[in-house]
């Protein structure tokens, strides 16, 4: 197959993760389509990873490229040098230690064939020891074509759940910033933001495994200021509106808000940080998008918009 015809290209970021490869790998070689590629790249590895996975790939039949960092640079900015190096037209994210349905790509270039579109969505299992949930990667009840502005306001951050053509991304300079945390809401939102034709595909395409030791359960590795960051990058290469305001409510507020408490910060700076964003987005318990939230949710906001902090830590310890 000539790389001209690769419809689609999966970004995977490896930083030692080969031990949990297997079934990724496997979901990959039994795929109904085969008009994809896997560009893997190994973020400086300390665990042998690059090397095992080296050998390991020679046994599979997919097209796949593999890359590898000579200093360790973070998810994001792999991200970044791994899109540098897809011949897709669209590409996808998957992260090292989930999988993917078998008809991953065949649904994914199902899309592409009927509609004009630059983005697709879809819906994942969140997979916990032997129970498989299915998780809605958008809400309230939409399913096929939707709006940019709902799409920024109601779905959810992560990478994984999305496809984006890559005219996009390149045409309009995106790029994961250099985070540790957050990257792909500021690359996600960003990306849909500048859509004009988006898809939602309304059933489960990914497998999300609850991993205890990947980066996003590691607390050694939270940073306050990531939240911000990253919507300060999404401010840079956004225009002000409902849903971007909905953004900055549920991905900077109410996260670094929970940042906060975990990292169990003096009362009185996460109420001045509270203050400094009622100053922000005056009016923000307004925004229209909220009432689609879930009820947990809309109630921590209420708790965050009149500084309640008391309640916030008995509502985070009862949620956790």
């Amino acid at each position: 197959m000539k790389n001209d015809n690769i419809l689609v290209s999966v970004v995977v970021p490896v930083y030692n993760s080969f031990k949990y490869m297997s079934m990724l790998l496997s979901s990959f070689e039994n795929q109904t389509n085969v008009n994809f590629e896997v560009v893997f790249i190994d973020d400086c590895s300390r665990d042998d990873s690059y090397t095992k996975l080296k050998s390991e790939l020679k046994k599979y039949k997919f097209k796949c490229k593999l890359l590898k960092n000579d200093v360790n640079k973070g998810p994001g900015v792999s991200r970044n040098i791994a899109i540098d190096n897809c011949s897709g037209k669209y590409i996808t994210f998957v992260d090292s230690d989930d999988y993917v349905s078998e008809n991953f790509i065949d649904e994914i270039i199902s899309v592409i064939n009927s509609y004009d579109v630059d983005s697709i969505i879809f819906d994942y299992n969140w997979v916990v020891e032997e129970k498989i949930v299915c998780r809605k990667s958008i809400l309230g009840n939409y399913q096929g074509e939707i709006t940019s502005n709902n799409a920024v306001a109601l779905s959810n951050v992560m990478c994984w759940s999305k496809v984006f053509k890559k005219d996009l991304i390149n045409n309009n300079n995106i790029k994961f910033p250099p985070l540790m945390r957050s990257e792909d809401v500021a690359f996600s939102k960003v990306c849909l933001f500048k859509s004009n034709n988006i898809y939602y595909i309304n059933k489960p395409l990914y497998y999300h495994l609850n991993n205890a030791t990947s980066i996003m359960n590691n607390r050694s590795t939270i940073d306050i200021t990531c939240a911000i960051k990253a919507f300060d990058y999404i401010e840079k290469n956004t225009e002000k509106c409902d849903a971007i305001e909905m953004v900055f409510i549920r991905e900077c507020l109410y996260i670094t808000v929970q940042m906060m408490l975990i990292k169990k910060t003096k009362t009185s700076e996460i109420r001045k940080f509270i203050d400094e964003c009622n100053k922000k987005y005056i009016g923000w318990s307004k925004n229209p998008y909220i009432k689609y939230q879930p009820l947990y949710l809309r109630f921590l906001l209420k708790c965050i918009r009149f500084k309640l902090i008391f309640l916030l830590k008995l509502a985070f310890m009862f949620k956790k």
